[in-house]
């Protein structure tokens, strides 16, 4: 038989069989009569089937993403392959394993020339790197189908450039959160009747303390008071509670799930490890309401002796002043009197609430309130008619100062001169002005009812 053929099987029982051993090629012994022709003597051949081929090569764990194996990558075993035809029939189906010690390879072999494509399966937590068929150790599945590209096999040709590269799935995320609640009996467990609270502000740190993410506790199926965060690797966490104003956090209780997790002191968590896909939901907070703040209305008394309605430093302070302290109703509060703090003339009221409040200055005998000059510190405050401060509005803790009152005197008393016919007084004490003097006493009652005509006094 000529190359690229063999003898095919022998059938002597017919004209037109073959009639050669396929073997030997020798055919049966011919007996020819004298002058006889024999023309029976056939011989079929079948043509050899062309060279069979291989395809294969590797899987490996593509570590940085390029879709390019790099020698440091790690190949990988236990992959399932699969070879399908042209018309994507399932021909074959094979899984990665060692060749020569190493791992990650598989091989279709004794394969016709024809097209073919291959089917990479990627295993529970791979998922396929991006297709580069542009170089040879690139991976050629496309990551979508898992498919390569139409595969050309020659007769005999062994393709081993068909790799697919893996990269391994992120792991299952996981969540941390719960609630903030009002802890009224202050043993640092939450307890139903407890009230949790909105608006309180948690934030959410890795292991070296560097800030991820913050949020506010909200609403949660209509209950307030709850936060969660979630899509979170699996890693160490801290979170860090913010007490809101009018709270401190109340006495860390870790041994319970509905014990408040953060230190009082820094309002943070002791290290939350979080496993994969894991969600913790014990991570809540209890709250302390605090006392307000009190604050203190503070100033002095001075006197005004160049009558301009602002303190000057060479300007006399002066004790023994009553001043009251009206809430906002003016109804009065409290009372105390000017005294020496350092210096004479002072006066507070102390543990005052947030609220709104007047002041208000009692005159002393002979002497009067300077102008009211509200636009300076050192003004005098008081109205010069009633006494009272504007109204002043004191915040939670606040400390103000600066609610003086300058007084003008002392004037000098106006003599009363009484004898049997006759009264005289001085004209009242006018602010930075001496008082009139007394008519001269003991005057007849008739001078003194003709002075009154002439002068009308």
């Amino acid at each position: 038989a000529p190359t690229g053929y063999t003898l095919t099987q022998q059938v002597t029982s017919v004209p037109n069989g073959s009639k050669p051993d396929p073997t030997t090629g020798f055919t049966n012994l011919i007996s020819l009569a004298p002058g006889e022709t024999k023309t029976d003597q056939n011989a079929g051949l079948v043509a050899d089937p062309p060279p069979t081929g291989c395809i294969g090569e590797f899987v490996w764990i593509d570590t940085n993403g390029d879709g390019i194996f790099d020698p440091t990558e790690e190949k990988l075993n236990g992959v399932t392959v699969e070879l399908y035809d042209e018309q994507m029939n399932l021909l074959q189906t094979t899984v990665t394993a060692d060749k020569d010690g190493n791992p990650g390879y598989f091989q279709f072999c004794d394969l016709p020339p024809a097209n073919y494509h291959l089917k990479f399966i990627a295993p529970t937590g791979y998922t396929l790197t991006q297709q580069v068929t542009s170089v040879p150790n690139g991976s050629k599945p496309d990551p979508t189908t898992g498919f390569t590209n139409l595969i050309s096999l020659a007769p005999g040709e062994t393709k081993t450039d068909q790799n697919a590269g893996l990269i391994a799935d992120p792991p299952p995320t996981g969540c941390i959160g719960e609630f903030v609640w009002i802890d009224t009996n202050g043993d640092g467990i939450f307890d139903p009747t407890e009230e949790k609270l909105n608006g309180v502000t948690v934030e959410l740190y890795d292991e070296q303390m560097n800030l991820l993410q913050t949020t506010v506790t909200a609403d949660k199926d209509g209950n307030p008071g709850y936060f969660q965060f979630c899509d979170l690797p699996p890693a160490n966490y801290h979170l860090k509670f913010i007490a809101p104003t009018g709270y401190t956090l109340t006495q860390q209780v870790t041994s319970v799930p509905n014990g408040s997790k953060p230190d009082p002191t820094t309002g943070f968590t002791n290290l939350i490890s979080l496993a994969p896909g894991e969600t913790k939901t014990d991570q809540n907070a209890g709250l302390a309401v605090t006392a307000p703040t009190t604050g203190c209305i503070l100033g002095y008394v001075w006197i005004d002796s160049n009558c301009n309605g602002t303190y000057q430093p060479q300007e006399q302070k002066l004790n023994g002043v009553t001043v009251e302290l009206y809430d906002s109703n003016k109804t009065l509060i409290s009372t105390t009197i000017t005294a020496t703090n350092g210096e004479p003339g002072y006066y507070k009221f102390c543990n005052l609430s947030a609220s709104s409040y007047y002041v208000k200055f009692v005159l002393p005998n002979n002497y009067a309130f300077t102008q009211q000059v509200l636009a300076t510190a050192n003004g005098s405050k008081a109205n010069p008619t009633t006494g009272f401060t504007p109204i002043i509005a004191l915040t939670e803790g606040e400390i103000i100062i600066n609610q003086n009152a300058g007084l003008i005197g002392p004037c000098q008393p106006c003599q009363i001169c009484q004898i049997s016919h006759c009264i005289c007084e001085c004209q009242p004490c006018q602010p930075c002005m001496p008082c009139q003097p007394c008519m001269p006493c003991g005057m007849p009652i008739y001078d003194l009812i003709l002075l009154q005509n002439i002068f009308g006094f």
